[in-house]
C-alpha cells in the first residue's frame, strides 16, 4: 500500500495492556525523523497545577512532537525556541512526515514514554481517550490554567469525548481542492466552487484535453469521508460504516474509476510513494502525464504546495468534488494539540502551560501565521490576519467566504476500528487506482469488510 495507519495496532494494544502492536507492511525509514532542541539553562521556578492534587512541578524538559512539512517544522521550531528562551526550559522536538510519525508514537507508546505535547487528528481521539493515554483537560479549563474563552464550543467539542476536553485545536480547517491557478489561467479552464462530481470530471477531462496534465487523487479516506456525507452518511460510525448500502460510500471509488477509463487519471504504478506535500505529482512531475493539474488536502496544506511549487506557479483553492457540497462541507480541527497521559517526565502542568501560551499568544501565532490553518481563537485569528502572505490569505478567504457559508455539522467521533477499515479503504483504492477492480467492487468490499472490522474492534 502507498499509504498506511499503524495507529490502529498501537491502540488496540494499549487496551489489552501490552502495547507492542507492529504493522507488518509499516516500518519506520531510517533518519526519516528529525530532532533538534530548543535548548537554554534550565531553572527551577514550578508550575502551579490545574490537577486534583494541586503539586507544583518544575518546568524541566518538555519534548513536543509534530508531523508536517519544512514549512510546519521551521516556523514550530521558531515559535517553541521563543517560548523556551522566555522561560528557562529545555524543549525538545520530533517532527516527521505522517507515516513515519505514526510509527514514531507507537514505539513511544510501547515505552510509555510519549512526548509532552504532540499533534494529533480528531479522528483517533476515541481510540486515545479508551486506551488512556490522554489527559483530561477539563480541570486545567476549570481552574483557567487553560483559556478557552476564545474559542467555539462547535470547535472544542471536536476535540471532546463524553463530555471531557482531551485536546485543543490548533488551526481550522477544510477539505479542498488545491489546483495550479497559472496553468489553469494559461490554457482558458475555468473552476468554480462547489461543483459536483459531474461537472468535477467534466473539467478533469477538459484540463487532460486541453494540457496533457492529469488528476491523482490523494487523501481518499478524508475524500470519502467528505462525500458520503452527501448521502446523510457518516462513514466510520461507532461500530458500523455508514449508508444503508455500498451505493451510499461508492462515489469515490467510481469516480476514480471513471478516470481510469477516460484517460485522465495519472498512472499510479509510474509514481511510488508520495507521502509528503513535496512530493505531489502537482509540485513534482516531470512531464504532463506524470503531473497533476490539483491536490486533495486539507487547506492549511496550500502553504506548504505553493512553497513546493516551481517557481512562477500560483496555486488555489476550491472546494471538492460532492453530489451535494452544503451537506459535505464542514469545520474541522486541522489537527489539535494533546497532552499525553504516559510520560516518563510526567509533566503535564508544564505542558499545559505551553499549549496554553501556544493557542492563546500573539506573539506565537505571529511565527506559525496560521500554517497549521485558521487559528481557533477568534481574537488571535483576527490579530494577524493583517500579517499573513498571499498564500494564507487565500486560505483564510476560503474558510471564510466559501466553506463556513456551506458547512453543516462536523461528524462525531469514529469507532475504534478506524483506522484498520481506513487501510482497507486505502488499499481498494489502490486497486481501483490501477485499473485492477471496478469501483463498485471496490465498494462492495469495503462495505461488508468494513462493517466487520468496525462491528469487531466496538466488540472487545
Amino acid at each position: 500500500m502507498k499509504r498506511n495507519n499503524v495507529l490502529a495496532l498501537v491502540l488496540a494494544a494499549a487496551v489489552t495492556g501490552s502495547l507492542m502492536g507492529c504493522s507488518s507492511d509499516s516500518k519506520p525509514e531510517s533518519g526519516s525523523k528529525e530532532t533538534s532542541s530548543a535548548s537554554v539553562q534550565e531553572t527551577s521556578s514550578g508550575q502551579e497545577s490545574a490537577a486534583a492534587s494541586g503539586d507544583s512541578q518544575k518546568a524541566g524538559e518538555l519534548i513536543a512532537a509534530w508531523w508536517g512539512n519544512q514549512t510546519r517544522n521551521d516556523r514550530f521550531q521558531k515559535m517553541l525556541d521563543l517560548y523556551a528562551q522566555e522561560n528557562g526550559i529545555t524543549i525538545e522536538t520530533q517532527m516527521s512526515v505522517w507515516d513515519d510519525y505514526l510509527v514514531s508514537i507507537q514505539a513511544a507508546a510501547a515505552s510509555s514514554d510519549m512526548p509532552d505535547l504532540m499533534m494529533l487528528q480528531g479522528a483517533y481521539y476515541q481510540e486515545y481517550v479508551d486506551s488512556g493515554l490522554l489527559t483530561d483537560l477539563t480541570p486545567y479549563v476549570e481552574s483557567g490554567v487553560l483559556d478557552t474563552s476564545s474559542i467555539s464550543d462547535s470547535i472544542l467539542s471536536t476535540t471532546s469525548v463524553d463530555g471531557r476536553l482531551y485536546g485543543i485545536c490548533a488551526g481550522i480547517n477544510s477539505i479542498s481542492c488545491i489546483y495550479n491557478k497559472t496553468l489553469l489561467d494559461a490554457n482558458g479552464i475555468a473552476v468554480k466552487d462547489n461543483m459536483n462530481l459531474d461537472e468535477f470530471a467534466a473539467l478533469c477531462k477538459e484540463v487532460y484535453e486541453k494540457t496533457g496534465y492529469k488528476t491523482y487523487f490523494n487523501y481518499e479516506s478524508q475524500l470519502m469521508e467528505y462525500m458520503v456525507r452527501a448521502n446523510d452518511a457518516v462513514l466510520f460510525g461507532k461500530d458500523h460504516i455508514g449508508g444503508n448500502s455500498a451505493e451510499d460510500i461508492a462515489d469515490l471509488f467510481l469516480l476514480i474509476e471513471q478516470g481510469f477509463k477516460e484517460g485522465w487519471l495519472i498512472d499510479y504504478s509510474l509514481l511510488g510513494s508520495v507521502s509528503s506535500v513535496e512530493e505531489h505529482p502537482m509540485v513534482y512531475g516531470t512531464s504532463p502525464e506524470m503531473s497533476s493539474w490539483c491536490a486533495f488536502y486539507n487547506s492549511n496544506q496550500c502553504a506548504a504546495l505553493q512553497n513546493a511549487a516551481p517557481e512562477g506557479v500560483e496555486l488555489a483553492l476550491t472546494t471538492a468534488p460532492s453530489k451535494d457540497v452544503k451537506k459535505s462541507a464542514y469545520l474541522r480541527e486541522a489537527m489539535s494539540l494533546v497532552v499525553p497521559a504516559k510520560t516518563q517526565r510526567q509533566n503535564q502542568d508544564a505542558a499545559v502551560k505551553l499549549l496554553n501560551w501556544w493557542i492563546n499568544s500573539e506573539e506565537a501565532n505571529e511565527i506559525i501565521l496560521g500554517e497549521p490553518g485558521v487559528p481557533a481563537n477568534t481574537e488571535v485569528a483576527s490579530q494577524i490576519t493583517a500579517l499573513v502572505d498571499d498564500t494564507q490569505a487565500k486560505v483564510f478567504t476560503y474558510i471564510t467566504d466559501v466553506v463556513t457559508p456551506a458547512a453543516s455539522v462536523s461528524n462525531p467521533p469514529a469507532g475504534n476500528g478506524m483506522a484498520e477499515a481506513e487501510n482497507l479503504l486505502m488499499e481498494l483504492a489502490q486497486y481501483v487506482e490501477y485499473g485492477q477492480m471496478t469501483g463498485a467492487e471496490a465498494a462492495e468490499q469495503f462495505f461488508t469488510e468494513g462493517n466487520e472490522i468496525m462491528a469487531a474492534a466496538a466488540s472487545k
